[in-house]
Formats: C-alpha cells, sequence, structure tokens
C-alpha cells in the first residue's frame, strides 16, 4: 500500500523537478520555503505518531539496563558542563551556517524561507530588503525558528539549540548500537568515544553542520 501511494507522488516530484523554471523554484522557494516545511514536518510527525508501536517495538525486547541508562546521563551532563564552560560560543562568519541562522530569522520575522542578505532590526522586528532563496538548511533553521518562541532570536540561541541536538544524536547513537549489538558496554563506548572528540565538541558550539 504505501509502494502504491508514494510512487505517484515521486513521479510528480520528478516531473515538476524537469520541468520548473530555476527562477519559478527560486520564488516559490523565498515565498513558501517555510509554510510548505512546516506542512512538511507535520507530515512527519504524523507518520511518526502513526508507526509509533512499529518503531519502539525494538525497545519492548531490549529494554536499556538501569546502570547503562546511569552512566549515559552523568556523561551527557559532563559533556554538558565540558562544552559550556571550556569552549565559548563562536561562529564561522560567510559560511552556511550563518545563511541558516539569518533564514531562521526571515522564518520568524517575516514568514518566509529566504535568507536575508542585507536587513534592519527595529522595533523587535526584521526589515529585510535583500533576500535570496537557499535549498538547503531548512530543517536545521526550522529547530532554531522552535527556539526563538522561548529565546532571543540571535546567533547564540542558534549555537545552544546546535550542542542540544548534539546531544540528542548521543542518545540516538547510544539507543542504536544497543539495539543493533545488544551488547550495553559496546554502545556506551562508542558513545562516549564520539561525544568526547575534540572537532564534535567544537562545533556543537559552533553552529556547524558536521555534528
Amino acid at each position: 500500500i504505501g509502494i502504491f501511494f508514494t510512487l505517484p507522488i515521486l513521479i510528480l516530484a520528478f516531473i515538476l523537478f524537469k520541468t520548473t523554471p530555476n527562477s519559478v523554484a527560486k520564488d516559490f522557494d523565498v515565498n513558501w520555503g517555510y509554510p510548505w516545511n512546516l506542512g512538511v514536518l507535520l507530515i512527519f510527525m504524523l507518520g511518526i505518531c502513526f508507526n509509533f508501536k512499529t518503531l519502539v517495538s525494538p525497545l519492548n525486547h531490549m529494554a536499556p539496563p538501569k546502570w547503562s541508562l546511569g552512566v549515559l546521563t552523568i556523561f551527557l551532563i559532563f559533556i554538558t558542563w565540558f562544552a559550556t564552560s571550556n569552549i565559548r560560543l563562536q561562529h564561522r562568519v560567510l559560511s552556511d551556517e550563518s545563511s541558516w541562522i539569518s533564514m531562521a530569522q526571515q522564518m520568524h520575522h517575516n514568514f518566509n524561507g529566504a535568507v536575508c542578505n542585507q536587513g534592519v532590526f527595529k522595533d523587535g522586528d526584521l526589515n529585510c530588503f535583500d533576500k535570496v532563496n537557499n535549498f538547503k538548511g531548512k530543517a536545521l533553521s526550522l529547530a532554531y525558528v522552535a527556539a526563538f518562541q522561548f529565546f532571543p532570536a540571535n546567533r547564540d540561541t542558534a549555537l545552544y539549540v546546535n550542542l542540544f541536538l548534539f546531544l540528542l544524536s548521543l542518545i540516538f547513537l547510544y539507543y542504536a548500537t544497543l539495539l543493533r549489538w545488544k551488547n550495553p558496554w559496546l554502545s556506551l563506548t562508542i558513545t562516549l568515544f564520539l561525544g568526547t572528540m575534540p572537532k564534535l565538541l567544537f562545533q556543537s558550539r559552533s553552529a556547524s553542520p558536521e555534528v
């Protein structure tokens, strides 16, 4: 059933990709990139809810030992403390990361998916008078926008989001390796090894996509 449902969508997407002029695609990305990706996110969340039992069923057969969850929790707390205490927030300018933060601010202030090249903040709003499209980075920008609902819509908030995503990825890594090899010691070793890599620690504080 899934194949018959998705195959026409894939064919339609391929036809649109081959026939849509580049200028039209750019205009769509600028004006509708944000609501379109919100719709994709909604469909994704509905899919997670619909398939929730299937996704969590492996955990019923391999529940993580409590002691290993305790070790993982202590490790994540240590990583958070070490990163925030020893690595200052920093940012590489003229990079993809700058574009994605700018895109998130456009989503937050102006409800579109563009990147603001030139603009002025006035009375808490962004008046953008030179914007361009950027097809990639929408998912990360959406994560920034979610944080902007509760914290200031600026660079530092975005950088903290990346640290959160880094920690979340370590949790998923632990569970994935545990389900694969059913060895909590191996899962913890892999998670601790990658979680303490200097490159990943630095990039978790510099809004770098490699994390």
